[in-house]
């Protein structure tokens, strides 16, 4: 063996030599050093070419690379020699690895190592131990035959040599890339994964290698789904806090969607993916529908009340565990064919709301006596069917309307209120395309969509006027509000800004949509993990989950919400031991992370 000499050796089209030997040329060979190259073509496998080529040469240190790639550090002979003489245990060296191996094998469907970029995490020291690297650079100081007799494919070479040189006791290592890539990053080719013979490699590798590769054999591939108008980046943190494989689908989709495209589009990411299970908030019949088809779980946390999604045929399928943070939600959902259905809270989640550092400029900005945030909804459409209803019809409606209106004592004043002869008089005047794709009830829908809309722009405005004389602050998306003694800013960024005026805010007011008969809305937390003391309508779940009066406080009507406000305007130390421990309890009792594990076991996914 020549421990004076590197072997290049790439598999590669006919036309593909001419440029790796001019890729070859860019490097500094190291004096003393020869350099030789092989090209293999027309082979069964990437590890029989291997295997053709290394037969062949002599040389100690072995570079094996695909032929696509460019080599973008001119030095990158010396320093690899300075990696393998370092220690004679390290085997091979490649420039992304893995040090947790994704539960399907494949390598890039884990956390990278390599160079700076956004797709991997950089390596600081001169080189990192890994348990597998990418095949599109890997470089050996010690010959070991590929196992071309298992593994005939054009991708799982890579992760079958890696576990060779692990099994014979030698290191595989990423290099530190401080000072820039050495080859030009190439995290995959397209490849696909679902080919014949790569999912038979695969099979075989899962088989000889988990326990090598520290895989358990319970565990579950996870894939996060992110709709156009709602993120699910939120469950990225619990699945890191439990060290579980994972991937993020964004793949453009609108939870609203139906197509077939889309439906298709999710099947292959289950597939590419290779996912055991879907979590998303909010539930999609699409995604349900393509989890039943791939014989997948669908997890979804429901904090909208009502989703029309739930009363949709989709949700009998067996594959979906729904998480609703309403109790009256998850017996509607039951009635209308869900069988795995729970309760569960919304909770406060640490990496995206805490208490924020403040300065100045801050102070001067947030600090109030009251706020709120929210919209008035402001709609016409309220105002076009009150117009056009009949005497007795409006008379029916007013009567609800009055009935409800600014009374938060736990009873449900709208489910069913509205006569029958009323509700088809909306519905006659409504688009034939809603009525007609409605997978509500009626009657469900026309009082939450108008009636319950109507009285929260009624009872805001109204909320509005009486605490104007506290000097309120109102933060909102809606346009041309108008009261003496009101505040109004627009909407503010959830992450940046929020945080700081609920925390200098004195008293943050929340409120509720009658839809939501007994649950507690998202606000409510991320109010009390930002360190914010929260008066609110009282809701049925509040003394559930909080002690009111020493975690959180709670009005019934306007009356009382005034007096409240009144009271800790006036009791700074008690309004603010409130707000202190109305902290502790969502950081303690209802933290995301954990409730996230909480709901997996639920759905019969220990992590």
């Amino acid at each position: 063996m020549d421990d004076r000499k590197f072997c290049f050796i790439s598999c590669v089209n006919p036309e593909g030599n001419d440029r790796i030997a001019d890729e070859i040329c860019k490097l500094q060979v190291p004096e003393g050093y020869n350099v030789e190259y092989f090209g293999v073509s027309d082979v069964s496998s990437m590890c029989a070419g291997y295997n053709e080529a290394a037969s062949i040469s002599n040389a100690k240190y072995k570079i094996y690379m695909k032929q696509n790639i460019e080599f973008c550090n001119i030095f990158l002979l010396y320093d690899l020699l300075r990696i393998f003489n370092s220690s004679s245990k390290i085997g091979m060296v490649g420039t992304l690895g893995v040090d947790r191996m994704p539960v399907d094998m494949i390598t890039e469907h884990g956390i990278l190592y390599g160079p700076d970029s956004e797709k991997t995490i950089l390596v600081d020291n001169e080189y990192k131990e890994v348990l597998a690297v990418a095949g599109n650079f890997i470089a050996t100081q010690v010959d070991m035959p590929w196992d071309e007799n298992n593994i005939d494919d054009w991708y799982f070479y890579a992760l079958s040599q890696c576990a060779l040189m692990r099994q014979k006791g030698y290191k595989v290592v990423v290099p530190g890339q401080k000072s820039g890539a050495w080859i030009k990053p190439v995290l995959s080719d397209d490849y696909d994964y679902l080919d014949e013979k790569t999912e038979k490699c695969r099979q075989y590798a899962l088989t000889r290698y988990s326990a090598l590769f520290n895989i358990p054999r319970d565990a579950k591939r996870y894939g996060i789904m992110s709709f156009t108008e709602i993120s699910g980046v939120d469950f990225i943190w619990p699945l890191i806090y439990k060290k579980a494989d994972f991937s993020v689908a964004e793949l453009g989709i609108s939870i609203y969607s139906d197509s077939d495209e889309d439906f298709e589009r999710i099947i292959k990411f289950i597939k590419e993916q290779h996912l055991d299970v879907f979590v998303s908030f909010n539930f999609s019949p699409l995604v349900s529908r393509a989890c039943e088809a791939c014989g997948i779980k669908y997890v979804s946390w429901v904090f909208d009340c009502p989703q029309q999604a739930l009363y949709d045929n989709l949700v009998k399928n067996d594959c979906n565990y729904i998480f609703c943070f309403d109790k009256k939600q998850v017996e509607t959902t039951k009635e209308n064919g869900g069988m795995h259905v729970f309760h569960h809270p919304l909770a406060y989640n640490e990496n995206r709301m805490s208490v924020p550092k403040v300065d100045g400029n801050d102070r001067k900005r947030f600090s109030c006596s009251v706020s709120f945030v929210g919209n008035l909804y402001e709609d016409e459409v309220y105002q076009k069917i009150q117009d056009r209803l009949s005497e007795n019809a409006l008379s029916d409606y007013e009567r609800v309307f009055h009935e409800a209106f600014g009374k938060w004592d736990g009873t449900d004043r709208l489910k069913a209120a509205l006569k029958r002869e009323t509700i088809e008089e909306m519905a006659a005047m409504d688009s034939p395309d809603v009525v007609n794709n409605l997978k509500m009830d009626i009657g469900d829908y026309y009082e939450g969509r108008i009636l319950a809309r109507a009285l929260a722009n009624c009872e805001r405005i109204e909320m509005l006027k009486r605490l104007a004389k506290y000097g309120l602050k109102f933060y909102t998306g809606s346009k041309n509000v108008q009261i003496d003694g009101v505040t109004v800013s627009p909407r503010l960024d959830y992450s940046t800004e929020l945080p700081k005026a609920y925390h200098l805010s004195k008293i943050n007011i929340g409120t509720t949509l009658h839809t939501i008969t007994s649950g507690i809305p998202l606000r409510v937390f991320d109010i009390m993990g930002a360190g914010g003391f929260l008066l609110t309508n009282f809701q049925p779940e509040i003394p559930e989950l909080f002690v009111i009066g020493k975690e959180i406080e709670v009005y019934k009507d306007f009356d009382e919400m005034e007096e409240k406000v009144s009271f800790y305007l006036n009791n700074d130390n008690l309004r603010e031991k409130i707000a202190l421990n109305g902290y502790r309890a969502v950081v303690e009792k209802h933290n995301f992370n954990k409730e996230f594990v909480v709901m997996m076991n639920k759905a019969g996914l220990p992590l």
